[in-house]
């Protein structure tokens, strides 16, 4: 498996779908998602954290994404944003556009190919320099340390791709279980 780059986004997005559905299909590649449902959560994140790219809706409780973009820490200031919106915010959009660090705005519903090539567009990246991580099965191996003679182990190949931890640790006690 080749190695690539990672890249943090930050996602700020209140409705818990949407945000699922955009994290999946981001961490689907070499994209690592931090999600926050409101635009002070994002601030936050902002002051601790630099990211690559921003992701932002703009109607989100505490503080909108628009109020946000004006709010962005320093540590990110020259980080690339892309906002989300409806389309009835057709001002808000063009209120948007005058931060200079907007590189685009994506109508809802998103468009998950779209939203891709937007994302590489900000980050100077190709489409085809991303690994998609459902090429690369997860597989766990058994493996004996012949050079000492004793002990078994195992070996993780591939990419873990939408399992959690959890599931991760329950899929290496079966195999355990059933190698025993």
């Amino acid at each position: 498996m080749k190695v690539a780059p990672t890249y943090s986004i930050l996602l700020a997005e209140d409705d818990e779908s949407n945000a699922e559905l955009l994290i999946r299909h981001l961490e689907r590649y070499n994209f690592d998602v931090d999600h926050v449902v409101d635009g002070v959560a994002a601030e936050i994140k902002l002051r601790k954290i630099r990211y690559d790219l921003i992701l932002t809706d703009n109607r989100m409780p505490k503080l909108s994404g628009l109020d946000f973009l004006e709010r962005i820490p320093d540590m990110n200031r020259m980080t690339p944003i892309i906002f989300l919106t409806v389309s009835n915010e057709k001002e808000t959009i063009i209120q948007a556009a005058h931060n200079k660090k907007l590189v685009a705005y994506l109508l809802k519903p998103i468009d998950t190919h779209v939203l891709i090539e937007k994302i590489c567009q900000a980050l100077g990246i190709k489409t085809n320099s991303l690994i998609d991580k459902k090429e690369y099965p997860f597989e766990i191996l058994p493996f004996t340390h012949t050079d000492k003679g004793v002990g078994v182990g195992i070996e993780l190949k591939g990419c873990p791709y939408g399992k959690s931890i959890e599931k991760l640790v329950q899929e290496i006690a079966f195999f355990f279980k059933r190698t025993s």
